[in-house]
């Protein structure tokens, strides 16, 4: 069984290729260094 290729305006005929661009991100949480808060919108479904 051979899997599915990805198809694009540039397919040459072989697989598809990651784009040039590569995020680099300007900080890292690391853990204990953050805190999580859940805010829920409960109005939109009690209306």
């Amino acid at each position: 069984m051979t899997e599915p290729q990805s198809s694009s305006s540039l397919d040459s005929g072989g697989p598809a290729t990651e784009p040039p661009f590569t995020h680099v991100p300007e900080f890292t949480f690391q853990p204990g260094e953050f805190d999580v808060v859940l805010c829920i919108d409960f109005i939109e479904t009690t209306a």
